[in-house]
């Protein structure tokens, strides 16, 4: 073992070389290896308890998804004195479509799920006045609700 491994650098080349060129037969031994070891081994203990402890996780993520989400339907209902079932049925007198441009809610959250129409209100009164979707509300938001502006904003678009 002259000065050849003396140099960290040419080691790991060297090495990273032999890998690469070798790769299927490295795979297909480490395979064999460890279907080779008893049931009760450690590593296919940990593998086990690993596998067993990812899927769990992901099972109970999912879940929590699904209920942080009726839970911030809930927060925004509660905010607007709304129940459930009003909500519903200004879903359903709507046709669940916006109120402004009469399309469905289309953009997604970011679980890649199609968001519920947002509750449109009266930022003085609280009042609520129907359900838009995500783009009509952000337009009228930046607008700050003001009919003046809107008009405004008509006659531009129409010169």
């Amino acid at each position: 073992m002259g000065g050849q491994w003396r140099d960290a650098e040419k080691r790991k080349a060297t090495t990273a070389r032999y890998r690469e060129k070798h790769r299927e037969q490295i795979k297909a031994q480490l395979v064999a290896y460890r279907k080779s070891l008893p049931k009760d081994h450690p590593t296919k203990v940990k593998a086990r308890k690993r596998n067993l402890l990812r899927y769990y996780r992901l099972k109970e993520k999912k879940a929590w998804k699904q209920s942080a989400k009726a839970m911030n339907l809930k927060a925004r209902l509660k905010r607007f004195g709304l129940s459930s079932e009003q909500y519903r049925h200004l879903v359903v007198a709507q046709n669940s479509k916006c109120a402004i441009c009469l399309r469905e809610e289309s953009i997604q959250g970011k679980h890649k799920k199609v968001k519920d129409l947002a509750i449109d209100h009266d930022h003085s009164t609280q009042v609520v006045r129907g359900l838009l979707c995500q783009r009509c509300n952000t337009g009228l938001g930046a607008f700050t609700d003001s009919p003046a502006l809107l008009r405004a904003a008509t006659q531009y678009l129409e010169r």
